[in-house]
């Protein structure tokens, strides 16, 4: 049986001890107690300044437009032009799902230190594998629009759909 790797993001998670919210130990007994863990200041981290769309000189508001945009030229990737995304494309449903689980996990890394820059940067990461994955399955933009506005008018808000009675996924549900 093959054993299963663990990506760096699964290992950073499982071997950093996170003290949460300040003054709970001081840094130095922290350190000392938890090699490699990370402080977390209740005041959070808070993005200053300009977005990098008005350091530019764009004024035009970026919004997910961009993603449709992504979308379209997936069709046009060659090995020559965009040779990352080519190998992404052609690695295999299976490694696309690998991939968009580890950027989800550095979302959460980012998100747990407060660092909403790099949240911001992972975030970008996860939004571009979800739609190389999208457009792998074959799946439209507009067809996940359209499920979130179904959502909002059902629900006045495009949350997750409450799940039924009884609901559980077993082994044999699960598509291989």
């Amino acid at each position: 049986m093959k054993k299963a790797r663990l990506s760096h993001c699964t290992r950073t998670l499982a071997l950093r001890r996170v003290a949460v919210i300040g003054e709970v130990l001081p840094s130095h007994t922290l350190n000392s107690k938890f090699p490699g863990a990370i402080r977390l200041h209740a005041s959070g981290s808070q993005r200053e300044g300009r977005s990098q769309a008005e350091v530019n000189g764009n004024t035009r508001k970026p919004n997910a437009a961009v993603l449709e945009q992504l979308f379209g030229a997936l069709d046009h990737v060659t090995a020559a032009s965009h040779p990352r995304t080519f190998k992404l494309l052609q690695s295999g449903r299976r490694k696309l799902a690998r991939k968009l689980i580890e950027e989800a996990c550095e979302v959460t890394v980012e998100a747990v230190k407060h660092n909403a820059d790099g949240s911001v940067r992972e975030s970008a990461d996860l939004l571009y594998h979800l739609v190389v994955l999208w457009f792998y399955l074959g799946i439209e933009p507009s067809d996940v629009w359209q499920e979130m506005q179904a959502r909002a008018d059902a629900l006045g808000i495009a949350e997750k759909l409450p799940k039924p009675a009884g609901h559980l996924i077993t082994p044999d549900k699960v598509n291989r």
